[in-house]
């Protein structure tokens, strides 16, 4: 609903993603969460640690059979030297939005849907450094300008912060989803990122729509 972030109640606590499986029969769906967090560090370097979430599956029968990793356990835990995460990016980002928007698709050349790429590419960006307020407010202009783009509305995030939604419908997956950016909307900062499928779901037996994969940002 306008207003509001798609689904978000779909969810679980921790990140989660499903597989996708466009061809393949209808399969019943397990969500196992794993749970990143990245620490930027005074130095420039990236501390990543990823821990096993609690699974969600659809019966108590299979729940019991299943061997997934214990929740908590600690599946990676590194710290990364400065600029690897994303190399692939300036690591000058542009403060006027058009030339922000050149430097981000530039990573994305194929893309047919532009704006679901600008929408995946600022998610990534801001996956692996800390954007400075100049550069998020060129991203906010940028996607203001973006055809596609529309205004959700003002929503809560899932960590209970007022947000300014941002939303694109797009099928680039082969599944109809939509992109889904919230912002803090006194000083423009990202503060979530979700992806939702909005019509066929394919070979996962969930109705839309549903949540397939979300990022907070602190």
């Amino acid at each position: 609903a306008e207003g509001r972030a798609p689904a978000e109640g779909r969810a679980p606590a921790e990140g989660a993603a499903a597989s996708l499986a466009l061809a393949a029969p209808a399969v019943t769906s397990a969500v196992v969460p794993v749970v990143r967090e990245q620490r930027f560090l005074a130095d420039g370097s990236v501390h990543v640690r990823e821990t096993q979430g609690e699974p969600r599956f659809p019966t108590a029968e299979w729940s019991e059979a299943d061997d997934a990793a214990t929740p908590g356990t600690v599946l990676l835990d590194e710290t990364v030297p400065t600029g690897d995460l994303s190399p692939a990016y300036p690591r000058q980002l542009a403060a006027d939005p058009a030339a922000l928007r050149d430097q981000l698709l530039a990573v994305w050349p194929q893309a047919d849907d532009t704006a679901a790429a600008l929408f995946q590419a600022l998610h990534e960006v801001a996956s692996t450094r800390v954007l400075d307020a100049s550069v998020q407010a060129a991203a906010l202009t940028m996607l203001a300008q973006e055809p596609g783009v529309v205004a959700l509305g003002e929503t809560t995030d899932r960590r209970g912060r007022t947000a300014v939604a941002f939303g694109t419908d797009s099928d680039d997956s082969g599944l109809d989803r939509r992109h889904v950016l919230m912002l803090d909307p006194g000083t423009g900062r990202l503060l979530g990122y979700e992806e939702v499928l909005t019509g066929d779901t394919g070979g996962l037996d969930v109705e839309a729509p549903a949540v397939t994969t979300y990022t907070v940002f602190f």
